[in-house]
């Protein structure tokens, strides 16, 4: 035979190999053979299409099957024909080949069916149950016992005096642990009982799990490993260690799990990773037209020791229309959690009972990200339209959580009842960012997180809590707490460790930032915002709001920080539109707030785009407590407590109503105040009110800054101003005014110890001014300036311009003549005059101390006669009056004695030469 013959029959036969290894592996698929490894051993007849199973060991109401193999082929059945006082029906494989089904399995009477498999099973897509009680497939190399002996599938272990006529209490794994795959299968069991599948690695690629009002129980388990097995009757659940080894599980291709029935129901599933993708779904809850007031559907628990990604698929757990009942939890405990693209996570109730609460627990990140997606993608709760029932909690623990391209986390009601509140906690960062294209999405076309009431609700909305390290909320994406019903918003409360930032707007126009609100529609009261944190930052557009558009009064903010910055176009604000009250403002800033700036897109925004995606007040950052002009409502107050209050480059701090309510107060405790660049403090009001005060050591004003009150509309006094300061400064044309444009003028009151630059005047000039105008000179205020009787800027000197030259302000020296005779002045030792003139004078007198006289004579009472003589002493001897010395002479011992005479003397009585008059 040729070289090249011998190689043709290589390869032939090799194909022909590896052909008849498939083929045989197929045929492996359609085979049942029993292996003879029980006293009693289980006998295999076909007929027909069908595989009849008889025979087996009985153990009390236990009946063992061991096979060599079990491979059920497309169409047929395995039909274990057993007696009808078997309960569990244990079945294992102990040869060397995976179980490959793809038909039907059936059992008699009520009997749990048990397969177990260390190498693999497959479940085609025509796989089928047919079973009175639950069943359980697994790829675990033993089941174990009560009474601590095993029913194994590895060879070695099959001894037949391990059988029992205990329960089975848990499932042990060997060295090498199979898959478990499900192809499209539609698998189901009786409602009410418990479907299992425990891998290994466990995959559903399509198909249905199906336990109407029973229990899925789904889980991938590593080599090695021992898990619990809780048998109640038919209802089988598993117990796995926290410090357990597990394998991964997948949900693709639109892989559905449900225990949905008339009630109960619950859902396990316990991997290493947990993927669920391409439009799968895991459900739970009561279905339509079912269930009774008593009626619960039970929890869906997700534990992956990794991750958890769930993407372009849904976790739900519902009461549906017309259902009456509870829905359960949907509980997740993993290391990080994904929602992706239309990944969803929904408790909802559409008939008549309470929804579920959604209870994430991740160790290291929760990720939600709406990506490219046109569906939502998120966290919800809801009470659906005619339903009636209240919306369940979010609550969400982690180490971080990231909220991106329009993903939301939501609590809403439509119906009677109330929103679910939304708690979480981020041990390091939590971050909200980015909007979506559609306006109409769930998501409220940002990146949200919040509680809503829509205008068919009764309920309420109801509180965001958040607690974290630092918070972000950026490029368009909002905390809302709303209400469009009879209920009242819920509040925002933010706890941030290190610092809380707001910031941007999206493409499409949103602002970023904290909005409660009252909508048109809504009778209910707006929700409060509180912000306590170290750094509260607002900058580039982004606003922190509550308003009122309906006849609720709008809620209140407060912050408590050490530094506030709205710089940009940052805003803090409360509005009303409508009858309702608006909110007031309070501030408690330990450290400074700085308002800066302006938003040179905000005209732009709102001409394109409306007041609900811009809800900013005006350009400027800064602090506004308003009205508008459709309003009927009273503005809200602005307290503000601080160290220092920086408003600058035509930043505002602003009271007014341009409604028919009056304006709210504008109080400020501050160390300094300082207003630069068209810097301004307000109070406008076209119905009355809107008063300022303002205490601090220092305010000082600059480049056109003002704090005014102004008064429009007909027969409106001017607000008041009142200003209690250490020192008061102002330059450039910076103005305190309290004016009416129609009426009477407003009050000034000023109580300082000095002020400098700024002083009252009429009506304004260029300079700066203190004014109190009204409609006419007859109609002015009053300005009151309360200062020290002793006035620190009187008695100030001008300084000159042109300062004295000393250089020319010193003698010419004279030049010494031989006729001049040298003077000398001589000190002898150290007792005030240095030996040098660079050194210190010092001297060497020293403190002496007050000498007491002794004890027995201090307190000696004087006589009459001592007294006396003191008396006349004092009254003859006149108190000699002190003389300036004019004058120095030297007596006959050579002393210098200065005298209050000047004595005559002649150039003759002097030894000295006349000093010429220029060197005196």
């Amino acid at each position: 035979m040729t070289s090249f013959g011998s190689s043709c029959l290589t390869q032939f036969l090799g194909m022909a190999i590896a052909i008849t290894h498939i083929f045989s592996a197929n045929y492996a698929v359609a085979q049942i053979t029993g292996d003879r490894t029980l006293p009693n051993n289980s006998n295999v007849t076909k007929e027909d299409n069908t595989f009849n199973i008889t025979g087996g060991t009985q153990a009390g109401s236990n009946l063992f099957h061991s096979f060599q193999e079990f491979s059920l082929p497309t169409g047929d059945t395995a039909f274990f024909n057993n007696a009808a006082n078997i309960q569990n029906i244990l079945t294992r494989v102990t040869g060397a080949s995976i179980s490959n089904i793809d038909g039907l399995i059936r059992a008699n009477g009520t009997a749990n069916l048990f397969l177990i498999n260390p190498n693999g099973i497959i479940f085609g897509q025509n796989a089928r149950l047919n079973i009175g009680g639950s069943f359980l497939a697994t790829t675990a190399s033993s089941f174990k016992f009560a009474d601590g002996k095993e029913f194994s599938a590895i060879p070695n272990n099959t001894a037949t005096t391990l059988l029992t006529v205990s329960l089975p209490i848990g499932l042990q794994y060997g060295n090498n642990t199979g898959n478990i795959q499900v192809q499209g299968s539609e698998l189901q069991v009786n409602s009410g009982k418990t479907l299992a599948l425990v891998g290994g690695s466990l995959q559903l690629n399509g198909g249905q799990i199906l336990a109407p009002g029973g229990r899925v129980e789904l889980a991938g388990i590593a080599e090695n490993n021992s898990i619990g097995l809780n048998a109640d009757n038919s209802f089988l659940s598993l117990s796995l260690p926290n410090d357990g080894q597990r394998k991964d599980v997948f949900l693709d291709n639109a892989a559905q799990v449900s225990v949905i029935a008339g009630g109960g129901g619950s859902i396990a599933i316990n991997a290493r990773n947990l993927t669920l993708s391409d439009a799968s779904t895991v459900q739970a809850g009561i279905e339509s037209g079912k269930g009774s007031v008593a009626t619960k559907a039970l929890d869906i628990d997700l534990n992956a020791t990794e991750a958890i990604n769930v993407d372009r698929s849904i976790i739900s757990n519902t009461v549906q229309t017309e259902a009456i009942g509870y829905s359960g939890n949907i509980n997740i405990s993993t290391g990080s959690l994904a929602l992706t693209s239309n990944g969803q996570l929904r408790t909802t109730t559409s008939g008549q009972g309470n929804a579920g609460d959604i209870n994430i627990f991740a160790r290291d990140t929760v990720i939600f990200d709406r990506m490219r997606s046109d569906f939502s993608t998120g966290a919800y709760t809801t009470v659906d339209p005619k339903a009636v029932g209240d919306g369940g909690d979010i609550n969400i623990i982690t180490g971080s959580l990231f909220v991106k391209n329009a993903a939301a986390i939501l609590a809403r009601t439509q119906g009677q009842g109330n929103a679910g509140n939304i708690n979480i906690v981020a041990r390091d960062t939590v971050s909200f960012d980015g909007v979506s294209f559609n306006l109409e999405n769930i998501s409220g076309a940002a990146s949200s997180v919040g509680s809503t009431a829509v205008s068919t609700a009764v309920g309420n909305a109801a509180s965001l809590n958040i607690t974290t390290g630092s918070l972000f909320i950026t490029n368009g994406a909002r905390l809302v707490a709303n209400t469009f019903g009879r209920g009242d918003a819920g509040n925002i409360n933010i706890q941030a460790r290190d610092r809380v930032v707001f910031d941007g707007y999206s493409f499409n126009g949103y602002s970023s930032g904290a909005v409660s609100s009252t909508e048109n529609t809504g009778i209910g009261k707006g929700g409060n915002i509180h912000i306590n944190t170290r750094s509260l930052s607002i900058t580039n557009g982004a606003v922190v709001g509550a308003r009122t558009r309906g006849q609720g009064d709008g809620g209140n903010i407060i912050v408590d920080a050490e530094t506030l910055e709205a710089t940009n176009g940052g805003q803090v604000f409360t509005t009303s539109f409508s009858s309702g009250k608006a909110g007031s403002i309070t501030l408690n800033i330990s450290n400074r707030i700085t308002l800066a700036g302006t938003d040179p897109t905000y005209l732009t925004r709102l001409r394109q785009y409306t007041p609900v995606i811009v809800p900013n007040v005006s350009p400027s950052s800064g602090l506004f407590a308003n009205t508008s002009n459709t309003s009927t409502g009273q503005g809200g107050e602005l307290i503000i407590n601080t160290g220092k209050l920086n408003i600058r480059d035509q930043a505002q701090v602003t009271v007014s109503s341009a409604g028919s309510g009056v304006a709210g107060s504008l109080k400020v405790d501050a160390d300094s105040i300082r207003l630069l660049n068209q810097g301004k403090i307000s109070a406008d009001t076209l119905s009355g009110a809107g008063n300022i005060t303002l205490r601090s050591h220092e305010i000082i004003l600059g480049k056109n800054s003002s704090i005014t009150t102004n008064a429009t509309g007909s027969n409106n006094i001017g607000g008041n101003i009142n200003i209690d300061t250490d020192v008061l400064a102002a330059f450039a044309n910076s103005d305190i005014s309290a004016n009416s444009d129609n009426f009477l003028g407003g009050r000034v009151i000023i109580n300082t110890q000095g002020f400098f630059g700024i002083q009252f005047r009429q009506s304004p000039t260029s300079d700066s001014d203190i004014t109190a105008t009204g409609a006419s000179p007859e109609l002015s205020g009053t300005v009151q300036i309360n200062t020290p009787d002793v006035d620190p800027s009187q008695g100030l000197e001008q300084l000159r311009v042109n300062l004295v030259d000393a250089s020319q302000q010193i003698a010419t020296g004279c030049k010494r003549d031989d006729k001049q005779m040298r003077g000398s002045f001589i000190a002898t030792g150290r007792g005030g005059i240095p030996p040098s003139p660079t050194e210190p004078l010092i001297t060497d007198q020293v403190l002496s101390n007050w000498i007491l006289l002794p004890e027995e004579t201090q307190n000696q009472p004087r006589s009459r006669l001592e007294e006396q003589q003191t008396q006349e002493a004092n009254s003859i001897n006149p108190p000699t009056q002190i003389v300036e010395a004019q004058g120095w002479v030297i007596n006959p011992d050579g002393e210098v004695v200065l005298v209050a005479s000047t004595p005559t003397v002649t150039p003759d009585s002097s030894s000295f030469t006349t000093v010429p008059s220029q060197c005196r």
